[in-house]
């Protein structure tokens, strides 16, 4: 077990409480619950690793803040809030009072601190926005904390010395203080080292991890009952959750966890799941579960990031993905590139806001010549020796074409010297059959060209699950592309078959050589045989590298559409065995080839270096920094190099040491420049980067020119990025950063 100094997170710091999420007073009056976490983190200065020492040989100092997730929309990011105690010795846990049919309850804190067992608590009321209030010290440090509200008032479990300890606090009315809290007793177990704690209708149920396994606990009528052992020994605390009268128990253990479930009334758990999370190993797990559906959610401390999971019903039976990623801590070293990117033009719109340039020229004109008034994304790809731009969420200057995708046709020559041009197709995408839809979040992802024909991977189906993105398609062109600025015939397409709703929803595809993929023998293939590789993610913004391959040859792409997903036979890597890879039909055996908490993202091979090029953005509170960063890779699944940090779109974006090269709205003062106003949600916010995909590459000398197309959020457009890198390191494998 790794210890738990290193603990972020503990079994109870996660809960689903009843506090309405900031979205509007609708919302807030109908009380759409959120969830909401009580993390340690690294203070400023120290180590910045929890467990680990510093420069000065002292372990990371840690502070407790607090974080909660409005969960109306799938969409929603965590947000961090006032720091609750400056200095934390083990994780904390939480519980919220039971409040009344229109005011939540109180939440409630125990941390470990040098003084001891500390209470805090926090008024919920959003308009008063209070900070976390210190009741008192209730014991002396502990090893760990567990707390469970209740009508009845709180009880606390407290570890310490192998020993477990129950403390009571009255439902006393007013202010909580540490006055409040009595010895109940202690517990019947043993070299505990880890234990939670959560209060059903007339009892208390409590796991207790100790040396020898996972111990389940009862109280009631005034006394704690063993009941029976629930798992053996795991890779860290236990944590329990409540769930329509049945008890769950997420158990680390590897590189994931284990679900064990005890239904009402029956004497032992079961073990029902085995959730695997990644590459990073599982350090810690918090179980919770609504009140008003019992729908279960985790969060899942893997290595040093964390991760949100939730449990969900797919096709009959259940399977747990992540949701959302709180914070991403891939502890690989990142270097930041020696000459970060430039920007060369933006691509959409009529007018370039960046107060440098020069007749504001854009290399589109995308709203008089096309009616594009705003897009993002911007994929590039190939057809019959042309090439095109694929785009996402678009806003047209008609109202009833809604966020319907666009297409650009690219041209070597435009407005700007040294830049190509652009001419939006004047009517959108559309994805006809299969149930596809085609609103915010469904959007194109990539495209290849296969027996004359011409073929688009898209997301369609958004929040379905509880997910950003539903699921990923495949798709086929009706007839022959041929745009125009004037046309308002619609692009279309034929919806094939589903191509993911798990690993691969988020797509960037490529053709690859056959030979030394491992998936026939050498002699049953044409040696310059190609397959198509899928690289990609699942959760959007929140999950790992994945890959698959297709082979056209196999799958029934020229036949009629609406087939079924196992017919498209895709293969996924599971890793490596004698160093070579080895694949499964299965898409929950597939394995990931680097951590992340990727969204968009764009692989390429780039023959100037002889390697693969992926591009994509880094995650929430990244050391690295919000960077678009790049990696390489030899062969489709790796070893990828560490991330270089390209582009620090806050520093260089926003640029606020240099307002005239800014190009991402950096303010909401009435006199920024920078920044359209395109729709509701965006026009009053300010940009943001995201969405790096490679646009072409080119030898300069020593350097490799690698220009990349990226989305800026508020202006709602598309920008054209250069960046310079030394090409014999790249094609080293090794880091060209300064």
């Amino acid at each position: 077990m790794p210890p738990l100094t290193s603990a972020l997170i503990g079994p109870g710091s996660l809960l689903q409480s009843s506090l309405p999420g900031t979205v509007g007073p609708v919302r807030a009056v109908l009380r759409t619950p959120r969830l909401d976490a009580v993390v340690r983190t690294p203070v400023a200065g120290s180590s910045g690793v929890p467990g680990e020492a510093g420069p000065s040989g002292e372990p990371a100092a840690m502070a407790l803040h607090p974080y909660s997730r409005d969960q109306h929309r799938p969409d929603e990011n965590w947000r961090r809030g006032l720091i609750a105690s400056s200095e934390t010795l083990q994780p904390a846990c939480l519980a919220q009072r039971p409040g009344t049919r229109w005011w939540p309850g109180n939440l409630e804190s125990l941390s470990i601190e040098p003084d001891g067992v500390v209470h805090h608590w926090r008024d919920p009321n959003p308009r008063l926005d209070r900070p976390w209030e210190r009741a008192g010290v209730l014991a002396p440090p502990a090893d760990a904390v567990a707390l469970a509200a209740h009508l009845g008032g709180l009880d606390a479990l407290v570890a310490s010395d192998g020993g477990v300890r129950h403390l009571r606090w009255g439902n006393r009315l007013g202010r909580p203080d540490a006055r409040g809290w009595r010895d109940a007793g202690a517990l019947p177990v043993a070299e505990a080292s880890g234990v939670d704690v959560v209060a059903t209708p007339g009892r208390l149920d409590a796991v207790v991890t100790t040396a020898d396994g996972v111990v389940w606990l009862t109280h009631a009528r005034g006394s704690w009952r063993r009941r029976a052992v629930v798992a053996g020994p795991g890779d860290g605390p236990a944590s329990v959750a409540a769930s329509r009268g049945e008890l769950f128990v997420a158990v680390p253990r590897g590189s994931g966890f284990d679900v064990h479930r005890a239904g009402r009334g029956a004497p032992r758990f079961e073990r029902i799941e085995r959730v695997e999370c990644g590459l990073q190993g599982v350090a810690a797990v918090s179980l919770t579960a609504s009140r008003l559906d019992g729908w279960l959610q985790a969060l899942v401390q893997e290595g040093t990031s964390l991760f949100q999971w939730h449990r969900q019903r797919y096709d009959g039976g259940v399977r747990w993905m992540r949701a959302a990623c709180l914070r991403f801590d891939d502890r690989e070293p990142a270097r930041a590139a020696s000459r970060p990117s430039v920007k060369v033009a933006q691509i959409t719109g009529d007018i370039d806001t960046q107060p440098s340039v020069r007749g504001r020229v854009t290399l589109s004109s995308s709203a008089s010549r096309s009616g594009v008034l705003g897009t993002d994304l911007g994929v590039r790809v190939e057809r019959g020796g042309a090439s095109y731009l694929l785009c996402g969420d678009t806003h047209w200057r008609s109202p009833l074409l809604a966020t319907r995708d666009s297409i650009a046709a690219i041209s070597p020559d435009g407005p700007v010297p040294g830049a190509p041009g652009f001419e939006f197709h004047g009517a959108p995408l559309r994805l006809e059959g299969g149930g596809a839809t085609m609103r915010e979040y469904d959007v194109p992802l990539d495209a290849f060209e296969f027996g004359g024909r011409w073929f688009l991977f898209a997301t369609s189906n958004h929040f379905m699950h509880h997910q950003v993105m539903g699921r990923s398609v495949l798709a086929r062109a009706v007839g022959e592309p041929r745009l125009s600025g004037r046309s308002r015939r619609p692009l279309r397409f034929e919806t094939l078959t589903t191509v993911s709703s798990h690993r691969l929803v988020n797509i960037s595809c490529g053709w690859v050589p056959a030979a030394g993929l491992g998936l026939s023998e050498a002699s049953e293939e044409p040696s310059d045989k190609q397959i198509l590789a899928l690289w990609g993610c699942g959760a959007y913004r929140a999950d790992d590298l994945f890959l698959a391959v297709l082979d056209p040859d196999a799958a029934p792409l020229l036949g009629r559409p609406c087939f079924s997903p196992g017919r498209l036979g895709l293969r996924f890597y599971a890793g490596l065995r004698g160093g070579r890879p080895v694949w499964t039909p299965r898409e929950s055996d597939a394995r990931p080839l680097l951590p992340g908490a990727l969204g968009e993202l764009s692989v390429r091979w780039v023959p100037e270096i002889g390697r693969y090029v992926l591009l994509a953005m880094s995650g929430p509170e990244d050391p690295v920094g919000p960077a678009v960063t790049l990696r390489t890779s030899e062969t489709p699944w790796g070893p990828w190099s560490p991330r270089i940090a390209l582009l620090d779109w806050i520093a260089r974006g926003m640029s606020f040491d240099d307002p005239s090269s800014r190009f991402i709205r950096a303010t909401l003062e009435a006199s920024e420049p920078v920044g359209d106003r395109i729709f509701r949600g965006q026009r009053d916010a300010t940009g943001g980067a995201y969405a790096p995909y490679l646009f072409d590459t080119r030898l300069d000398g020593p350097d490799l020119v690698l220009r990349y197309t990226l989305s800026t959020w508020n202006p709602y457009q598309i920008v054209l990025m250069e960046q310079r890198l030394d090409a014999e390191a790249l094609a080293a494998g090794s880091s060209p950063a300064g």
